[in-house]
């Protein structure tokens, strides 16, 4: 039966048991931050967008004089997230059942459970958006089963992650299906007495010598199937500068012609790849603009269908820049990009985790405009997220709809973010 949209004598109500209470057992969600600007206060409707300043890029010069013009010495920067998403979840209760029990008894043995399954929902929205944010990848790009399998993997994926840049407390999410394999490897590594309390906590200490590194699993964590092209390297006939707008906000990519494919093969959006040469191209640090031990990565943001040629024309994130000038704040290249020798390389399909920093998992759950009987609140002063909670009679019908809604958007700092490679199969596990 369809339901009546339609209320009458609508309510709100206050429920102890809601989405910040339950931010605890949300493994992606409790982990963004959602002090966007004037989040306490401002008002937002669907598609409208919220503002966060995210770190300021500079050049450090050697020299005692500085130019008192804007002179591109620094890149001020700020974030605009669209608050996009919308879930709501409602039940019904009986004038029969009010009859018999108090609203606010039913209220909150059904709604702890409406509440439940939104908050389910909305994680594995929020999941989805953090293992695609990011450029940066760590893993096997061919992800072969047994990689990323052990605590000197996840080791060397925390070492690649501040390789990038970064001094700040790391984030990282891990599928549940890898645990077992992780545990097993490093069963040596520990003594009895934490051998026998990770069997049975489950849970995964900080990796041993890397500080500021806090691990979490979660069973959200998404699948991405690549391109047909993925797997080998692929010849480079031009790059140039370019833009894409995400959230509202004009970012820089390259735009890359490809060369030597077969036909109809394909590159798929939010396919991860990297660039290597004869001579070697890395990545520069994001702080200080020195060399890393990276090669230059990126994240498809436009994929297509290699023409009869061969040829295809892709559009990746970041801008791949190089500056001899050393001028320009958002330069990431050792070297210029060498069509006539260097090669792209697409990554397999795999399962993903994601590594990140604190500040860079953005997610805005702001009030609604509307007022009383439908206006939201910040359920807890210090959660940051804004939710309604409302009910009403139906006209013609014996029955109350008890409503739960939130309105929320959500984004990962692609700069401060790195996908983790895992490998279809796992053990007992085949996400293939």
């Amino acid at each position: 039966m369809a339901i009546n949209n339609t209320l009458q004598a609508v309510k709100t109500y206050n429920q102890d048991f809601t989405l910040p209470t339950l931010e605890a057992a949300l493994t992606l969600t409790k982990l963004t931050n959602k002090k966007f600007n004037n989040w306490k206060t401002i008002t937002k409707q669907r598609g409208q967008t919220v503002e966060y300043r995210k770190p300021t890029l500079f050049n450090v010069t050697n020299s005692l004089s500085f130019n008192t013009k804007d002179d591109g010495s620094f890149a001020e920067r700020f974030a605009y997230l669209t608050v996009n998403q919308a879930r709501l979840t409602n039940y019904a209760i009986t004038d029969e059942q009010l009859a018999t029990y108090p609203l606010e008894e039913l209220a909150n043995d059904m709604g702890d459970e409406a509440m439940i399954a939104l908050a389910g929902d909305i994680d594995a929205y929020v999941a989805q958006k953090a293992c695609a944010g990011g450029y940066r990848w760590v893993g096997d790009r061919e992800a072969k089963a047994g990689t990323m399998g052990s605590f000197a993997a996840l080791r060397q994926a925390v070492v690649a992650a501040r390789n990038f840049g970064g001094s700040q407390t790391l984030h990282c999410v891990i599928p549940d299906t890898a645990i077992p394999s992780i545990f097993s490897s490093g069963a040596q590594e520990y003594v009895p007495d934490r051998n026998n309390d990770l069997d049975q906590t489950w849970r995964l200490p900080q990796v041993g010598g890397m500080a500021n590194t806090q691990f979490y699993q979660s069973q959200l964590l998404p699948t991405h199937t690549a391109g047909t092209a993925s797997g080998k390297q692929i010849t480079i006939k031009n790059v140039t500068e370019s833009t894409y707008t995400e959230n509202g906000e004009t970012l820089s990519a390259s735009e890359i012609v490809l060369s030597g494919l077969k036909k109809d093969e394909t590159i798929a959006v939010d396919d991860l790849g990297d660039i290597s040469g004869v001579t070697p191209i890395r990545f520069l640090r994001q702080q200080d603009k020195t060399q890393t031990a990276l090669n230059p990565q990126f994240k498809v943001i436009t994929g297509g269908t290699a023409d009869a040629s061969g040829n295809l024309t892709i559009k990746v994130a970041p801008a791949l820049i190089f500056d001899a000038t050393g001028k320009n704040p958002e330069r990431n290249l050792s070297r210029a990009i060498a069509p006539a020798t260097d090669k792209l390389y697409i990554v397999k399909s795999h399962k993903r985790g994601v590594i990140f920093y604190q500040p860079a998992f953005q997610m805005a759950c702001p009030k609604l405009p509307s007022k009383s009987p439908y206006a939201s609140d910040v359920a807890q002063t210090d959660s940051g997220i804004a939710l309604r909670t409302y009910h009403g009679s139906v006209f013609g019908e014996p029955i109350t709809q008890m409503v739960h809604d939130v309105l929320f958007g959500v984004s990962m700092d692609r700069d401060y973010a790195a996908t983790l490679i895992f490998p279809l199969e796992a053990g007992n596990f085949n996400f293939a």
